[in-house]
């Protein structure tokens, strides 16, 4: 932790725009490169990917991340207070959390 913050590195995909994160870059997709980035690069305890494409949920899982399903109509701040009134949550109520929105 960072701070005493649990540091949390969000990257939303939406299907839309999913063939891109899937796309490879050399030997990896886009996605895994960007969970990797926001691992190592930001130094966050924890990757969240939201998403509404089953692929890239299953992505983000074979890459040791968090993957939520959000639908990709709503906006980055209600799919941001899904993820923290979610009941299946890793965030601690107690916790101080800092989000930090990840793009690929």
């Amino acid at each position: 932790m960072k701070n005493e913050k649990l540091v949390v590195a969000v990257i939303r995909i939406n299907a839309a725009s999913s063939a891109e994160a899937l796309s490879t870059d050399g030997t990896k997709t886009k996605l895994a490169v960007a969970i990797e980035s926001a691992r190592h690069g930001n130094e966050a305890d924890v990757v969240v990917v939201l998403s509404d494409d089953d692929l890239v949920l299953a992505e983000a899982s074979e890459n040791m991340a968090v993957n939520r399903e959000v639908s990709g109509s709503i906006s980055d701040a209600q799919a941001l207070e899904l993820l923290v009134d979610s009941e299946e949550g890793f965030i601690d109520e107690t916790q101080e959390v800092e989000f930090v929105w990840f793009s690929l």
